[in-house]
């Protein structure tokens, strides 16, 4: 079980569905009464209303990153993040209280701020139950996501480096060599990074009251590679090119209708051209005319096809685990 006045921070819950003040309100109650039972001290909602004016931008994240800094900021052990869903059934009873009775879901996560990961997340329903029966479904499910997390196998991992520099466990920053902290067992991802030095990257596998030791030696030098790619084509140069094939289409095929038409009589219905006597006149002007839409259209495909300016593409690896992580940054 937690230990005595540990602290917790509750976030405000994330809630769907139509859910007044003051049934909200009962809800929070039955997840604080859970809480004091697990031996766990509140952190008052004034402290937590302090931090996020401090800093807005923790106020509707609740990814493990902003938990972590909520959690260290209010120096507490445990950030409790909760989802509640409540849907409307059709022909609902009234519950002894006067409420209708509907369809509950509850979400409850614990973030283990020493340990820097979730220990835990559990999911409950509650059909057609009113607003008491939901209270105590919520309350017990808080108090078992406590229960699971206080029971998870721990080790100890110890970073030594050389220099010192910022250690992440399983890409979340917890502090800087030497670095000695509890993790849950099984295996995590170690990273030291320093600037001006390559990023030392190892996978440990933590065992159950046993102390993993990692000595990394930090080699001067950068992440960051450089490849030259081609950019793409400027836009105003393939729409060039575009229009220029298409205006060489026309006049070439006004080209070819004049040498169709060349000989013929003067009576046939044909685009303006020389005349001679009672015949058309139209090979000069025709051959000139194709000749003159032909060298367009290749002009426009040259356009299109002429590649884009060499640029180099820098491939930046951050230290993010499991799967690829590359940056691309472009330089004109």
């Amino acid at each position: 079980m937690a230990h005595a006045q540990s602290l917790a921070v509750v976030l405000e819950p994330k809630i769907e569905g139509q859910i007044p003040r003051e049934d909200q309100q009962r809800l929070l109650s039955a997840v604080t009464e859970a809480l004091r039972s697990a031996q766990l001290q509140i952190v008052p909602s004034a402290d937590l209303s302090a931090v996020l004016e401090g800093e807005p931008e923790l106020a509707n994240c609740r990814t493990e990153e902003c938990q972590d800094r909520i959690g260290r900021l209010l120096t507490a052990q445990s950030v409790i993040s909760l989802a509640i869903q409540r849907h409307k059934r059709d022909g609902a009873r009234r519950g002894p209280g006067g409420e209708s009775e509907a369809s509950w879901r509850f979400t409850a996560s614990l973030f283990d701020v020493p340990i820097g990961a979730t220990g835990s997340k559990e999911t409950t329903d509650c059909e057609g139950c009113g607003l008491e029966q939901a209270a105590q479904a919520l309350g017990e499910l808080v108090g078992k996501t406590v229960i699971l997390d206080a029971a998870q196998p721990r080790g100890t991992i110890e970073v030594n480096s050389e220099p010192s520099g910022d250690v992440l466990v399983d890409n979340h920053k917890l502090g800087f060599t030497p670095y000695k902290h509890r993790a849950f067992v099984g295996k995590h991802e170690i990273a030291v990074i320093r600037t001006g030095f390559k990023t030392f990257r190892v996978t440990v596998e933590v065992r159950e009251n046993k102390r993993e030791t990692v000595d990394a030696k930090l080699k001067q030098g950068s992440d960051k590679e450089y490849r030259e790619v081609r950019g793409p084509r400027p836009k105003w140069r393939m729409a060039a090119g575009i229009g220029g094939i298409g205006v060489g289409a026309i006049i070439a095929g006004f080209g070819i209708s004049a040498l169709a038409v060349n000989g013929g009589e003067i009576g046939q219905p044909v685009p303006p051209a020389q005349v001679t006597d009672r015949q058309f006149s139209t090979g000069g002007i025709g051959g000139a005319l194709v000749g003159v839409g032909v060298a367009v259209i290749a002009a426009g495909a040259v356009l299109i096809a002429i590649p884009g300016e060499k640029r180099l593409v820098q491939l930046s690896a951050g230290p993010t685990f499991g799967g690829a992580f590359t940056n691309l940054a472009l330089s004109f």
